[in-house]
């Protein structure tokens, strides 16, 4: 049954209409975001 499952989603992973919406994805930590400021302060406590 796992197995199956296993071997469905693979398929549904590789099918061609959703490699739109992957490549997508997959652009996303390559973005710059412009509103993030790390705090410093917070994470050197100690």
């Amino acid at each position: 049954m796992v197995f199956v499952l296993f071997i469905a989603i693979v398929l549904w992973a590789w099918s061609g209409k959703n490699k739109d919406e992957f490549e997508a994805a997959a652009r996303i930590p390559f973005e710059e975001d412009d509103d993030f400021i790390p705090d410093y302060k917070e994470s050197n406590n100690g």
